[in-house]
């Protein structure tokens, strides 16, 4: 296996876990979509949802809940250190937009991307949690079903 960035954590990714259990990391996502982006990321290398028992995957949904729950202010001080970490120039703009941008969550998309064809750039199973803001895109009708734009709009 080749080196994995959600199993070879440095200082900056440190910076970026918010809470963990035994088989589970949350992390703010350091390349957010919005303000309070999280990943849920198994602790033990694993590819798909398929490679995840039933039982430890049951524990993602308390830790989505988790995430739709946290405070802000939380948030913003994480986004804060792994700002002091100088991040790439991509992900301190991102992250400086999400902490400029409203920040009480108006809804959630949850989702995880598995194999290249879905778009997964990481080969480690990671399920993103990304708060939604009324106005953040001008139709999100679809939701999820936008990442085949002609898809969306089932109506």
């Amino acid at each position: 296996m080749s080196s994995c960035l959600f199993c070879e954590f440095d200082s900056l990714a440190e910076k970026a876990v918010f809470t963990e259990t035994d088989k589970f990391r949350v992390i703010l996502d350091p390349f957010p979509a919005s303000f309070g982006h999280f990943l849920i990321v198994p602790r033990q290398h694993v590819e798909k949802i398929d490679d995840v028992t039933t039982e430890e995957f049951s524990r993602v949904q308390d830790l989505i809940i988790k995430c739709k729950s946290i405070g802000k202010e939380q948030i913003e001080e994480n986004y804060q250190e792994i700002l002091e970490f100088k991040p790439p120039e991509k992900s301190e703009k991102l992250i400086s937009d999400a902490l400029n941008s409203k920040k009480n969550p108006d809804g959630f998309n949850v989702g995880i991307n598995e194999g290249e064809a879905a778009g997964q750039t990481i080969d480690h199973l990671h399920i993103h949690v990304i708060p939604r803001y009324e106005g953040d895109v001008e139709n999100p009708k679809g939701g999820v079903r936008n990442v085949i734009p002609d898809k969306a709009d089932y109506t």
